[in-house]
């Protein structure tokens, strides 16, 4: 049977710091691919534990990591 990781509470503790890299608001603005203002408010509500927005954050930091290997 398979469980649910806790990427919530990763992306708050331990990859907070590689998240907030991936989310910051020069990176997104320069890179001009997605709503900045609409991904910073998701993260801001993900950190503040208004709402659980991990699994559409982890989405995007996923697609950044790929893009940063090419």
């Amino acid at each position: 049977m398979g469980f649910s990781p806790p990427t919530g509470r990763w992306l708050r503790g331990p990859l907070r710091d590689w998240a907030e890299a991936q989310l910051g608001e020069e990176r997104l603005c320069r890179e001009n691919l997605f709503d900045t203002d609409g991904l910073r408010r998701l993260w801001a509500e993900h950190l503040r534990g208004q709402r659980d927005r991990s699994p559409a954050l982890w989405n995007f930091l996923m697609f950044q990591a790929w893009r940063e290997s090419f």
